[in-house]
C-alpha cells in the first residue's frame, strides 16, 4: 500500500477525494473538509478529472465530493461513468443552485449527499461523514424542495399514514436519522442521552417492521417526512 494511504488506516482517518474546480466554490469545499481533523483530503482539479481513474486505484476514497458550479449534467455524467466502470463511491455534490434532476438521480443510490455551496460548512463535513458510513444526507431545505415539487402519489399517502404509529418525539429521532445523523449527534439536538435514541430507534423498527437503519433512512424520505 502507498505510504499516504497506510498513514490514513493507521490514524482511523476517512478518506475523501474533493473534486473541484479552481474557483471560490472550490476553495471553500476544500477548506470546509480540510478543517475536519477526521477526514483525509486528497483533491483534485476539475480540469484534471481525466485522471480520476488513477486517483481512485492508487488513494483509494471511501467518499467522493464533487462540486456542480452551473449545472449538475455533468456530475451525473460522472457519476454514472463511475458506476459502469466498477466504482460506485458513496459520493456528494456541493452545488451552486438546487438541481432537481441531480437530486433525483442521488437519492436512487444507496449512500449520496446533496449541499448546497451557501449552507453553513458543518453540514458539508455531516453529509461527508454520513455518506463514509452508508447512509445519505439531505439537508431539509433540499428536502422539503423535491419533495414540495411533487404531487403525492397513493403509496406516499400511506406511507404517511403510517407515519401516525410514531410518537411526536419518534417522528423527530426518524427525521434526524433521515439525515445521516448519528446516535450522538441526535441525542445532543434533543438533548437525551444516547441509550434514549437508541430505545426510540428500537420502536421505531418495531413500529413500523425495519431491519436496517439504511431501510429506515430511505422509507423516511419516501414518506416525506421533512415535510
Amino acid at each position: 500500500l502507498p505510504c499516504i494511504l497506510l498513514e490514513a488506516i493507521m490514524r482511523g482517518l476517512l478518506r475523501v477525494l474533493a473534486i473541484t474546480p479552481d474557483s471560490l466554490a472550490g476553495l471553500s469545499v476544500c477548506s470546509a473538509l480540510s478543517d475536519d481533523p477526521k477526514l483525509d483530503l486528497i483533491h483534485l482539479p476539475q480540469d484534471e478529472s481525466n485522471l480520476l481513474p488513477q486517483y481512485l486505484n492508487e488513494y483509494r476514497p471511501k467518499v467522493l465530493t464533487l462540486v456542480a458550479t452551473t449545472n449538475c449534467q455533468e456530475v451525473v455524467d460522472n457519476l454514472q461513468s463511475l458506476s459502469n466502470n466498477g466504482h460506485p463511491l458513496p459520493v456528494v455534490v456541493v452545488a451552486l443552485t438546487y438541481d432537481e434532476a441531480c437530486v433525483r438521480h442521488l437519492l436512487a443510490l444507496p449512500a449520496s449527499g446533496y449541499v448546497l455551496i451557501t449552507e453553513p460548512a458543518d453540514l458539508l463535513r455531516y453529509a461527508v461523514h454520513a455518506v463514509g458510513l452508508g447512509s445519505s444526507w439531505f439537508p431539509t431545505s433540499i428536502t422539503n424542495r423535491f419533495y414540495g415539487q411533487r404531487q403525492v402519489s397513493q403509496s406516499e399517502t400511506s406511507d404517511r399514514h403510517l407515519l401516525t404509529r410514531l410518537t411526536e418525539r419518534e417522528v423527530e429521532v426518524l427525521r434526524l436519522l433521515a439525515q445521516g445523523l448519528d446516535n450522538e449527534h441526535i441525542g445532543k439536538i434533543l438533548t437525551v442521552s444516547v441509550r434514549t435514541i437508541r430505545f426510540h430507534t428500537r420502536n421505531i423498527y418495531d413500529k413500523l417492521n425495519f431491519k436496517s437503519r439504511g431501510e429506515a433512512i430511505a422509507w423516511a424520505i419516501k414518506a416525506g417526512v421533512f415535510k
